[in-house]
C-alpha cells in the first residue's frame, strides 16, 4: 500500500519559526526586563504594573502563534485508506468533501492557500500548502487516488525548454518601474547610496555599508517586479530588474491563475498547475488595467481566474 509523508518546508516553517520565536522572546524579555528591573525600587510606579498584562499578551501571542503553525502543518501520512494527522487516522469512507484550493486562515488576521478536509462527523482539518515542500505531492495524491479512484502519478510537470518556446510571438503585460511605488523606492535607496559613497569620498566604511545595503536593496526590491508575457501556448514569467530570470509555463498545463495581495506587498499573481505545484508571482509594476486585461485574455484562453486582490472588473 503506497503512502505519502508530509515534508514541513525548511523556510516557511522552521526558519519562519525560528524568527517569530525571535521576536516574541525579544518583546517578552524587553517588557518583563524592564517590569522586573524597576520592581521595587524607587523608580517603580503604580502605572508599571501596567507592563504584567503586555507581558501576558506578548506570551499568549507566541503561544497562539506556535499552536497555530503546528495545527496547521501537521505531520501527515496518506495512503488508499486514510489519512493520519499527527496519531489520529481520518478513513476516506469518512470525509465527506475535500477542499483543495481557497485561502485558509493563518495566523491573526493572515490567510494563505490550503486544503481542508470536511469530515462526515462535522469536522474540519486543515493544512496550508506553503508550510510543506510537497505539498503538490500530497494533493496529487488526493486528486488520483481519492477522487479519481485512479493510480497515484507522482511526477510533477516539466517546464518547457527555451527552444520549445522560441517561435511564439508573446504579448508583454508590464509597465515601467519608475512610474510605480516599488521601483521609485528601489532607485531613490540605489542613488542616495552612491551619493553617501561620493560624498564621504568613498571612505572604508561608506564602501562597507553600501556594498550590503545596495546589493540586498537591489534583489529585494526586485523580487517585487515581475512582469508576464503570453503567447497562443505559453504563458512567461519575466523580472524587469534579474533579466536571466525567465520561467515558462505551458497554458495547458495550468489548472489556475490567482491574483492575490498579501499583506504589505503588492498584488501577485499565483499560477498552480495542473500537477497542484504552485507559485507566487509579485507584480509591483503592473496596473489595474494590466491585470484586467490579463485576466480577459486569460479568461478567452479557458483558463480560470480567481480574483482575491482589490482589482475591479468591468460588470462585477
Amino acid at each position: 500500500m503506497p503512502s505519502v509523508f508530509s515534508r514541513r518546508h525548511p523556510v516557511n516553517f522552521y526558519l519562519a519559526l525560528f524568527f517569530i520565536t525571535l521576536f516574541w522572546a525579544a518583546l517578552a524579555l524587553m517588557t518583563g526586563g524592564i517590569f522586573f528591573h524597576n520592581y521595587g525600587t524607587a523608580q517603580f510606579e503604580a502605572r508599571n504594573y501596567g507592563l504584567l498584562p503586555i507581558l501576558a499578551a506578548e506570551i499568549a501571542g507566541a503561544i497562539y502563534t506556535y499552536f497555530r503553525y503546528f495545527q496547521l502543518a501537521p505531520s501527515i501520512e496518506l495512503n488508499n485508506e486514510y489519512i493520519k494527522i499527527y496519531s489520529t487516522r481520518y478513513y476516506w469512507p469518512d470525509v465527506e468533501k475535500v477542499e483543495l484550493h481557497g485561502k485558509r486562515s493563518f495566523i491573526f488576521f493572515a490567510s494563505k492557500e490550503g486544503t481542508s478536509l470536511i469530515l462526515k462527523s462535522g469536522g474540519k482539518r486543515t493544512f496550508l500548502d506553503s508550510l510543506y515542500s510537497n505539498t503538490g505531492e500530497m494533493k496529487r495524491f488526493i486528486q488520483d487516488v481519492v477522487i479519481d479512484k485512479k493510480p497515484f502519478v507522482s511526477a510533477a510537470i516539466g517546464y518547457p525548454t527555451t527552444e520549445e518556446t522560441s517561435r511564439d510571438i508573446f504579448t508583454a503585460y508590464k509597465e515601467r518601474q519608475l512610474f510605480n511605488y516599488w521601483g521609485i523606492v528601489l532607485w531613490l535607496i540605489e542613488i542616495i547610496m552612491l551619493y553617501t559613497v561620493i560624498l564621504n569620498r568613498a571612505s572604508p566604511a561608506s564602501l562597507i555599508f553600501c556594498s550590503i545595503i545596495m546589493p540586498v536593496s537591489f534583489f529585494g526590491f526586485s523580487h517585487f517586479m515581475n512582469y508576464f508575457e503570453l503567447s497562443d501556448t505559453f504563458l512567461l514569467v519575466r523580472n524587469h530588474n534579474l533579466i536571466w530570470r525567465k520561467r515558462f509555463y505551458r497554458l495547458s498545463d495550468i489548472k489556475e491563475i490567482v491574483f492575490e495581495q498579501p499583506e504589505k506587498m503588492p498584488v501577485c499573481l499565483r499560477i498552480v498547475t495542473n500537477d497542484f505545484e504552485s507559485k507566487q508571482y509579485p507584480a509591483g509594476t503592473l496596473w489595474n488595467k494590466d491585470w484586467r486585461a490579463l485576466k480577459k485574455i486569460l479568461t478567452e484562453k479557458n483558463i480560470p481566474v480567481r480574483n482575491e486582490a482589490s482589482i475591479g472588473y468591468e460588470g462585477k
